[in-house]
């Protein structure tokens, strides 16, 4: 059930992606690629039909008419008659070449030599044929949809000129396994790489300092991320249901981590936050169901709801900063056994540890008592609370529902 939602919510994708032909949308999906998609989030299906058709039938390399071209063994540049230009800019890749290997220049009608700088938006939008793309030096842009839906690529060559991958750039590129991002980069854009289901590892580079939303979303294949040094915010849902994700570098200067931002990465065991992070939001952590180590930055003041729901953390430290625990941020933490609370903490969620029943051992330095719902604790039959000493009467007072369990630091082993 841990993993229900986020498989309907995939699924319900490919259902409407099936249905996009009824809307005037073009795709056409063969049978071992649907498969391979619902296989890498968890569901199998058999069937005997030939294929899964999305629109209008697309022409297949039997059918009369469809020519695909091989490439020349030396890779030579694909024929500029192919493409549409407008300047510097490909408009339009009109070939059904498997391997497309893009000029760096051509002649202008007027004679002139004209370099080309932008991949224009949807130049190679849904290729099903195309396998590898090279693209010249001098290339500085991939524009949005550039290489959408192109469904079989697997190999990408960039320029070290490369500056700007705009939105939806390389989205739905299922095959692509590995991308070589160049150091001139400064700009991913949104979706950029998203459900590019077997792509296994991703480096940015140290000069990109803007990333988008969704830019690794559901990428189940994706086991390494390392995270260049540009990156202050890692935005919403950037690695969300990179299920398969176990190595994460972050960036030194890292403040934000952004809503969902790793939820359901479920292979995560081990996460170092670096000292500038101050925000974790909403669901930041939530259902990273192998989750046994992080530590908190003395700096961090943001604790979003969700935070560490369902982790297999065993102890934990909240900094002073933070003032509020948000409501299932350690829910259904059934590992969790020792929680430390820093002295500006104000008020804990009422359902902060919903089915966390196993902690033991719960610190805190404030010298007066949070507010918290009258039956938070119930349910927690091992528990024992620490409170300076100071304090004792105070919070026996206050929570005279836990009077018997709430004992002086000092007396902390």
């Amino acid at each position: 059930m841990k993993k229900f939602f986020m498989i309907l919510g995939i699924a319900i994708f490919l259902v409407v992606l099936i249905a996009g032909g009824t809307l005037g949308i073009t795709y056409a999906v063969d049978k071992d690629l649907a498969t391979s998609w619902l296989d890498k989030i968890g569901i199998h299906i058999e069937d005997d039909s030939s294929g899964i058709q999305i629109g209008p039938d697309e022409p297949t390399p039997d059918q009369p008419g469809v020519d695909i071209e091989e490439p020349d063994e030396d890779y030579s540049d694909t024929d500029i008659e192919k493409f549409e230009l407008e300047g510097g800019t490909i408009t339009k890749y009109y070939g059904n070449d498997t391997v497309v290997v893009v000029p760096k220049s051509y002649t202008n009608e007027d004679g002139e030599e004209v370099s080309i700088t932008t991949i224009g938006d949807s130049a190679f939008e849904h290729k099903p044929y195309l396998t590898k793309i090279v693209l010249p030096e001098g290339v500085t842009t991939i524009d949005s949809r550039a290489f959408y839906f192109c469904t079989n690529l697997e190999e990408v060559t960039l320029p070290s000129t490369l500056e700007l991958i705009e939105n939806d750039a390389f989205n739905l590129c299922a095959n692509l396994i590995t991308i070589d991002l160049p150091e001139t980069l400064t700009k991913i854009g949104d979706n950029a790489f998203r459900m590019c289901v077997n792509l296994e590892e991703i480096d940015i580079p140290d000069n990109v300092t803007t990333l988008g939303t969704y830019i690794f979303y559901a990428d189940a294949s994706l086991t390494k991320a390392t995270i260049g040094q540009g990156i202050t915010t890692i935005p919403d849902y950037t690695f969300y249901f990179c299920h398969s994700l176990k190595d994460l570098s972050l960036p030194d200067n890292l403040e934000v981590i952004g809503k969902y931002a790793f939820d359901f990465c479920d292979a995560l065991e081990k996460v170092t936050l670096p000292v500038a992070v101050t925000t974790l939001d909403k669901s930041a952590f939530n259902r990273c169901y192998s989750l046994k180590e992080i530590n908190l930055p003395e700096g961090l003041t943001t604790l979003g709801e969700y935070a560490f729901y369902g982790s297999k953390i065993t102890s934990i430290v909240i900094p002073d900063g933070v003032t509020e625990i948000g409501a299932r941020a350690f829910q259904d933490c059934t590992e969790l056994k020792s929680i430390t609370f820093g002295t500006a903490l104000t008020k804990i969620a009422d359902t902060a540890f919903d089915k966390t029943t196993n902690i033991e051992t719960m610190v805190f330095n404030s010298t007066t008592p949070p507010t918290i719902a009258s039956t938070l604790f119930d349910n927690m039959t091992n528990l024992k609370i620490y409170v300076p000493t100071s304090a004792v009467e105070t919070y026996s007072t206050t929570w005279a529902q836990y009077a018997d369990i709430i004992y002086s630091l000092d007396k902390l082993n």
